[in-house]
């Protein structure tokens, strides 16, 4: 099994690449950082909600205090699988890892309270026409279901740059 399927085992579930790799403290581990900050951020409800639509439903179950963990501990439990399994021995090779992680929770922090280009789901900050920064919990819908649905973008940026 090479460095890449663990990967993707990691994608799937944080910690299945470390057991994979004979790391099995480690694997326990994140498995149950996964299972803690699922259950104590409800993500799973939160999904559920998102892809039904029900987004104002989504936005109002999310603890925002545990889900900010989320992207650093899944990211860097994709990146320990790869390392660990004889992967990322290009110099600079986790800055994806780490960058995505760092966005992530930049996305997480700022979704409920920034307004996108009107109705636009994405994380930039827009202009409102009195010149003012403009901020609302309604306009964050899009941002919301744009990070929760974050992972197959997470799977295709981690599949351009791992050589």
């Amino acid at each position: 099994m090479d460095a890449k399927e663990r990967l993707f085992w990691c994608i799937a579930f944080p910690g299945f690449g470390q057991l994979l790799n004979g790391k099995y403290l480690k694997g326990i581990i994140f498995i149950l950082l996964e299972f803690v900050i699922n259950v104590k951020s409800h993500f799973n409800e939160v999904i559920l909600h998102s892809f039904n639509g029900e987004i104002e439903k989504a936005i109002d179950y999310t603890d925002y205090q545990w889900i900010m963990f989320y992207p650093c501990v899944y990211f860097f439990s994709i990146w320990d699988a790869y390392k660990d399994a004889g992967g990322g021995k290009e110099p600079y090779s986790f800055i994806p890892f780490v960058l995505s992680a760092y966005f992530v929770t930049l996305e997480i922090m700022y979704s409920a309270k920034v307004k996108l280009f009107g109705n636009v789901g994405n994380s930039l900050v827009s202009h409102d026409m009195r010149n003012s920064w403009s901020y609302s919990r309604t306009t964050a819908k899009k941002v919301i279901k744009e990070t929760i649905n974050h992972r197959y973008f997470q799977f295709c940026v981690l599949t351009l740059c791992i050589p």
